[in-house]
């Protein structure tokens, strides 16, 4: 199968925009994220704290701490203190805080015991799947693994309160469809038209 680049892709790749809230615009939902973002600073130095035997830990943690709470007063009073104001804006002022203080890889422990999890039910999960007789079910249990297994991925903060969750019942969290954004039906059945050639 040959390999196509996103710009392949996309119906129109000038006019893509990832994010799809834009806070600049959206003042509940801005108002909404900075409040998330800065409950979860605690959460981000406590992890930092746990899994870090360095002796300076506790000192880079609270730069760490001042320097994104300071981002966030700042996109308060001036949303436009870096030109637009996204999540994903929110996620990369976070993440840079975080590198500053020596700070690379805070989850990775978090991400091998999500993974070795993942993988351990994973042929369980599969012949699931395989046992289903329609096509069309399986294909959507598949999008509902991608999505179950998206979620890990959320800064939500209601997200976080699956992060502990196995597969079944993250699984059981994802809402009946119609989906807010669901393709899924035109999506199969241009699997099912490839599928005939």
């Amino acid at each position: 199968m040959e390999h196509f680049g996103l710009s392949h892709i996309l119906y129109e790749p000038d006019k893509y925009r990832p994010d799809t809230l834009d806070l600049l615009i959206d003042e509940e939902a801005r108002d909404y994220w900075l409040h998330t973002c800065e409950k979860l600073v605690d959460k981000y130095v406590n992890f930092a704290l746990s899994n870090n035997d360095d002796p300076t830990v506790e000192i880079r943690a609270l730069k760490f701490k001042t320097c994104y709470v300071e981002a966030i007063k700042e996109l308060r009073v001036n949303p436009l203190a870096h030109g637009q104001l996204t999540i994903r804006l929110l996620l990369d002022i976070n993440e840079t805080c975080l590198r500053a203080q020596g700070f690379f890889d805070l989850w990775k422990q978090r991400k091998k015991y999500e993974n070795d999890s993942a993988l351990a039910q994973l042929s369980s999960r599969l012949a699931e799947v395989d046992a289903l007789q329609d096509e069309r079910q399986k294909w959507t249990e598949l999008s509902k693994g991608v999505l179950a297994g998206n979620m890990f991925d959320w800064g939500a903060q209601a997200a976080t309160s699956i992060l502990n969750c196995g597969l079944h019942e993250a699984l059981e969290t994802i809402q009946q469809r119609p989906w807010l954004y669901d393709g899924l039906d035109k999506w199969i059945e241009k699997l099912e038209i490839l599928g005939q050639k």
